[in-house]
């Protein structure tokens, strides 16, 4: 299963666009599982929607985040000060352990 994380915005606007992407193929087995377990505590009414802010204003990042493997491509955006607390936590896993590809 590959998470992809698309942070674009801020200051920098779209040509600051950062991925970061996290196989959890190449993590241990621990790490992969606390993964896992934080991706199964988002609420699955969170796939397919969207969180944004009402009035964001110019510094605000937009994110997607893609979950790609096992089963269906599951996708949301949002920023992050509107995402669910659950799917938070699994942005801060995914940009601690995961790999910066641009």
């Amino acid at each position: 299963m590959t998470i992809n994380l698309e942070r674009v915005g801020g200051f920098a606007g779209p040509v600051g666009k950062e991925v970061t992407e996290l196989d959890l193929n190449s993590l241990s087995r621990d790490q992969a599982r606390e993964i896992q377990s934080q991706l199964d505590a988002v609420p699955s009414g969170t796939w397919g929607g969207s969180f944004l802010s009402p009035h964001p204003k110019s510094w605000d990042f937009r994110e997607a985040l893609r979950i790609q493997g096992d089963g269906p491509e599951r996708h949301v955006e949002f920023h992050i000060d509107q995402a669910p607390p659950e799917l938070a936590q699994l942005v801060k896993s995914v940009r601690a352990k995961g790999k910066r590809i641009s």
